[in-house]
């Protein structure tokens, strides 16, 4: 299995310097889809990139496939700050490679996606691929009544023998949500009014003293 050198970083995402916080993955993230490993906290200042990658073998014999060999499965969440929602998060998949004759299970077609990644519980996005590709969620699935974004990356059901293994760089940006509540501007008045209140309440005490 392969694992990414560096924990956690900051680095340019372009010429133009704009940056990200990173984090890659040392440690293979749970192959349980649930409870998943929580790895950070989303930025609200700049992109938070999560780098990590998938490798697997698939045996086919008589008692069927088994493709839950090695690491089939990446099951994380990030924290998502209070008073901020997940704006946009794209999906790239690099040095995706297979060998043997893995295939889907019930459809031996390589046109079939033999990965995914998938955010949130019940109608949240996911994207399928048998091949390099990047995938964007400009209006993603609302996640300002959750504390936290669940994200899972790994293989669909698979038959066959050989190995499936791939990288992926997922990007996620947040903004500050528009339920969140603001601070309530003061009436232009209001100075006025206190001032006119202590300078009555001085005036009642002199009057009473007299």
């Amino acid at each position: 299995m392969k694992y990414l050198a560096i924990a956690a970083t900051t680095l340019a995402l372009c010429a133009g310097g704009a940056s990200a916080v990173t984090i890659t993955e040392t440690t293979d993230y749970t192959n349980a889809g649930f409870p998943p490993d929580t790895i950070g906290t989303l930025s609200t200042t700049e992109a938070t990139v999560v780098q990590g990658s998938i490798a697997f073998t698939c045996i086919q014999d008589e008692t069927g496939p088994n493709c839950e060999i090695g690491d089939y499965l990446d099951s994380f969440d990030l924290e998502l700050p209070s008073g901020f929602e997940l704006d946009s998060f794209s999906v790239a998949i690099s040095n995706f490679q297979t060998t043997g004759d893995v295939a889907p299970e019930l459809f031996a077609d390589p046109n079939i996606p033999v990965g995914f990644a998938f955010a949130g519980g019940s109608g949240g996005e996911l994207a399928v691929f048998s091949d390099n590709g990047t995938f964007n969620f400009s209006d993603p699935f609302d996640f300002s009544g959750s504390s936290f974004v669940d994200m899972q990356v790994g293989m669909t059901f698979l038959s066959g023998n050989g190995t499936v293994d791939f990288d992926y760089e997922i990007t996620f940006n947040v903004v500050e949500s528009a339920t969140s509540p603001s601070p309530v501007p003061l009436p232009a008045g209001l100075p006025l009014l206190a001032v006119g209140l202590i300078g009555l309440g001085s005036l009642a005490r002199r009057n009473k003293t007299a």
